[in-house]
């Protein structure tokens, strides 16, 4: 081969490596870009202190809470203040029902609250305590796709499940590090003792946070509670699991990631 037609191939090849490289770079995702922000420190609406809580209601309303300034703030999608209501001392995550009621959980005082989308106190339960329906700081809550409110309760290394009215329909999870337990090797009742957060896909499986062993756990949609016909079928089964993931986590546990 000639010097001309190497120089000539070295010319080509370098052209096709610049297009592709070209190509890749048209092929990636946009980046995301910032649309909007508002609020600065502050007691005025529009204003924030410790903002935990956020939550997307029906018709798009925003909803947010505030540790510190202990109220519910509720704005437009493009940032409008549309109102305000008191809550109790120390409000942690908070959730929307479809007809607009907002609930909230209560860390220090270890309850959940309804309210009213005008704030108006509609019912709370729990205490302090390790029984069903009691907490051990309770975090963030959210609302499955079984229309199940879920609550994740960090002391006592659970999430429990309330119906709306806040009638308690189960629990899963337990202290340790297994597959299905939370904590790890920190103390029982603290708060990273639990999972801190949960939430779903569209399949239904579950997803919790566990600080304490800095992993994530995904858990099937039979964490939502298992059919009276599906817990026959794996009864025969559960003891076996059991004894590898804790009373409450049974046939139910799927680690994704480990600390």
């Amino acid at each position: 081969m000639s010097r001309r037609q190497v120089l000539g191939a070295s010319a080509g090849c370098l052209y096709l490596l610049l297009k592709g490289v070209a190509s890749a770079e048209e092929e990636k995702p946009p980046h995301p870009r910032v649309l909007l922000a508002w609020g600065r420190r502050g007691k005025e609406n529009g204003e924030f202190s410790a903002n935990v809580g956020l939550a997307i209601g029906k018709d798009d309303v925003i909803y947010t809470s505030e540790f510190r300034n202990q109220r519910v703030q509720k704005f437009t999608t493009e940032g409008k203040f549309l109102g305000t209501f008191p809550l109790q001392t120390n409000p942690g995550g908070l959730a929307v029902d479809p007809k607009g009621n907002v609930y909230v959980g209560f860390w220090n005082a270890n309850k959940v609250a309804a309210y009213s989308f005008e704030g108006k106190l509609l019912r709370e339960w729990g205490k302090k305590g390790t029984g069903d329906g009691e907490f051990q700081l309770p975090g963030s809550v959210a609302f499955g796709p079984d229309g199940l409110l879920y609550v994740p309760d960090q002391g006592n290394s659970r999430v429990q499940k309330f119906t709306p009215d806040g009638k308690f329909v189960g629990k899963f999870g337990g202290h340790g590090s297994r597959p299905g337990q939370f904590g790890g090797s920190q103390p029982v009742g603290g708060r990273f003792a639990g999972p801190q957060f949960v939430a779903f896909d569209r399949a239904g499986n579950v997803y919790t946070t566990d600080a304490g062993l800095n992993r994530v756990q995904k858990f099937t949609p039979e964490a939502r509670g298992p059919s009276p016909a599906a817990s026959a079928r794996r009864r025969s089964t559960r003891t076996a699991s059991r004894s590898r993931a804790g009373p409450s986590a049974s046939v139910w546990t799927g680690r994704t990631a480990s600390g």
